[in-house]
């Protein structure tokens, strides 16, 4: 299994040449492969910066990986496609890109199955190179969102539809990890994984944390699956010890050393 760190906005006080030199740096090991890029608003200056990244990513020999956003559109995301297929054509390869199911309250995910119909419907009769995964969630107080069994019907009416596990949305939606459908298992090419304590989600994963046992269970069970892709260290960088954005980028690379002995 391949590690990769997730980024996002709160990286953008960093350029993406300090963050592939930290990488550089400090992972002598090579344990980190590559990372999830998360598009929050599909700004100038968001898209500038990606494009810098995946450039790096490809002369450093890291794989990336996007981490879409759902609340847009058909229209926005039509145009989000057109340039993460820039994006596959500087990388020369099948770019994976994570989505998020849409909230609502069909039982038969009526919204989310034209959303993700329609985006599949665009890659496919544009012929780019890009694989979207459906990423199952947690509900909240206020808000019902789509655990694993709740997706099924977006991926039955959706043969090419992909799923991302993500173990820490698990956990907090059952307290457990559970068996995952024939489906699920099939359609698996991307995995998340983090902590979480009372309603705070995605916190980094420390030896002494409370939920490793349960953790520990999701990671046994991609090896009992025979799962051998990748896994998102899903963090929010604020959260990551270390005073100012540099110290806590580096102590998340250093995090990855310890996930990496139970894979």
């Amino acid at each position: 299994m391949n590690l990769l760190l997730s980024l996002n906005q709160k990286f953008f006080e960093i350029n993406p040449n300090e963050i592939i030199s930290m990488i550089n740096k400090l992972d002598d090991k090579k344990i980190i492969k590559g990372m999830e890029m998360c598009i929050t608003d599909f700004s100038l200056f968001e898209k500038n910066y990606i494009l810098r990244l995946s450039n790096l990513c490809k002369q450093n020999n890291y794989y990336l990986q996007i981490h879409g956003n759902s609340i847009f559109d058909i229209e926005k995301q039509q145009k989000i496609m057109d340039f993460i297929n820039e994006i596959s054509t500087i990388m020369n390869y099948k770019i994976n890109v994570v989505l998020h199911p849409i909230e609502e309250d069909d039982k038969n995910n009526s919204n989310s199955n034209i959303y993700f119909s329609s985006i599949l419907n665009y890659i496919y009769e544009n012929n780019y190179n890009i694989n979207i995964s459906i990423e199952n969630l947690n509900s909240t107080t206020h808000h019902l969102r789509l655990s694993k069994e709740l997706i099924l019907t977006i991926l039955y009416n959706n043969e090419d539809l992909h799923f991302t596990y993500d173990i820490g949305h698990e956990i907090v939606e059952y307290g457990k990890i559970t068996d995952l459908d024939e489906v699920l298992i099939k359609r698996m090419n991307n995995i998340h994984i983090h902590t979480f304590k009372n309603t705070f989600d995605h916190l980094p994963i420390e030896e002494n944390d409370e939920n490793k046992l349960k953790w520990l269970k999701g990671l046994e069970y991609l090896k009992y699956l025979k799962y051998n892709g990748n896994i998102v260290l899903e963090y929010d960088i604020y959260e990551v010890k270390g005073n100012g954005i540099n110290e806590k980028v580096q102590n998340y690379i250093r995090s990855a050393y310890f996930i990496s002995q139970y894979i």
